[in-house]
């Protein structure tokens, strides 16, 4: 295979992530205005998380994750929790993930763990799935 067609394709599947954690990240904004949560969006782009929401004067930094399908041949997920090079996220970084899972058009909101992967469900994790309630407290 020709190598320019390597990096069109690597390039095409990069833009399409883009798009979908893009969209994640809209759909976490509409969803914290509807709880009454206040999202600020950082401005700079080498922030390590994608929101700080606040609820009474307590801020939770939030790094925002999107799951696309299921595991294969299973009802649970995973969801890589990672930066760009592949460190974990420290807790003094980020205090929550919130994982839209678009199968289920459900958000997982689980506290930083300092964990590279996390696999989940909705029978085993139901305490965090659509629980915007946990990003009313602060983790400091």
């Amino acid at each position: 295979t020709p190598s320019f067609l390597l990096k069109r394709h690597t390039a095409l599947n990069t833009n399409i992530a883009n798009r979908i954690g893009d969209y994640a990240e809209f759909l976490f904004d509409a969803n914290s205005v509807l709880v009454g949560l206040v999202v600020n969006r950082p401005i700079h782009p080498g922030t390590v998380y994608d929101r700080v929401v606040e609820y009474g004067g307590k801020f939770s930094k939030v790094q925002i994750k999107c799951v696309t399908k299921s595991r294969q041949g299973r009802s649970s997920y995973r969801a890589i929790l990672t930066k760009s090079n592949s460190s974990i996220y420290k807790k003094s970084e980020v205090d929550y993930f919130a994982i839209y899972v678009m199968p289920e058009e459900s958000w997982y909101i689980f506290p930083n763990e300092e964990k590279s992967t996390i696999t989940f469900n909705g029978k085993n994790h139901s305490k965090y799935k659509n629980n915007w309630g946990i990003l009313k407290c602060s983790r400091a």
